[in-house]
C-alpha cells in the first residue's frame, strides 16, 4: 500500500489529471508543498486570513520563500494580512474590499457535486490545483475537505481566471 505522499508524487510524475482527495492537515501540507515545489511560473492562493497558522509552517515558508516565481495571495477576510506580508516577503498580497458583494465560484467541469462550489484554492502554473470544499471552521485534523490534481489545465485555468477576476473586481 503506497503512502499518501507516494500517491501525490506519482500523480505529479505522471502528470495525472486524477483527483487526489485530502482529508487531514497533513495531507493538505503534503499537497501544498508539492504544488509549490512544482511551480515554475506562478502560485495563486485564495484563502482566509484565519488560515495563517497553516501557512506559518516552517517548511511551507521556506519552500515558498525559495521560489523565484510570481506569488499572489488574496485573503477573503483581510485578517492577518500583516502577518502574511511578513512571512511571504516575495508575494503580492491583497484582501477583499469591505464593500465587496458576496460572490461564489462554481466549477461546472467538476463531477463531484461537493466540490462544484469552491471555498479556497491554490493554483500552480495554471495546471495543478487544490480546492477546499466549503466547510465549517476546522476543529480538528479530520475536518479538512479538499481535492487536488497534479495536471488538469481545464480546472486550473478556470481557477486562475477566477483568481484574476476576484482580484480585479473585489480587491483594493
Amino acid at each position: 500500500m503506497e503512502t499518501y505522499e507516494e500517491l501525490v508524487n506519482k500523480n505529479f510524475k505522471e502528470k495525472s489529471p486524477a483527483l487526489i482527495y485530502n482529508r487531514t492537515k497533513d495531507h493538505a501540507k503534503t499537497l501544498v508543498l508539492k504544488l509549490i515545489k512544482e511551480a515554475s511560473k506562478e502560485i495563486k492562493l485564495y484563502t482566509s486570513g484565519k488560515d495563517f497558522e497553516f501557512y506559518d509552517d516552517e517548511e511551507i515558508k521556506s519552500t515558498l520563500g525559495d521560489k523565484n516565481i510570481s506569488i499572489k495571495i488574496i485573503l477573503d477576510d483581510g485578517e492577518n494580512i500583516e502577518d502574511y506580508s511578513r512571512i511571504f516577503k516575495n508575494a503580492d498580497i491583497f484582501s477583499i474590499r469591505d464593500d465587496a458583494d458576496n460572490f461564489f465560484i462554481f466549477l461546472p467541469t467538476v463531477d463531484d457535486e461537493d466540490y462544484k462550489k469552491v471555498n479556497h484554492f491554490l493554483v500552480s502554473d495554471a495546471k495543478s490545483f487544490r480546492i477546499e470544499k466549503t466547510h465549517k471552521p476546522v476543529r480538528n485534523d479530520t475536518d479538512v475537505f479538499a481535492v487536488a490534481s497534479a495536471y488538469n489545465t481545464e480546472i486550473s485555468g478556470v481557477l486562475s481566471d477566477a483568481f484574476d477576476k476576484i482580484h480585479n473586481a473585489y480587491c483594493s
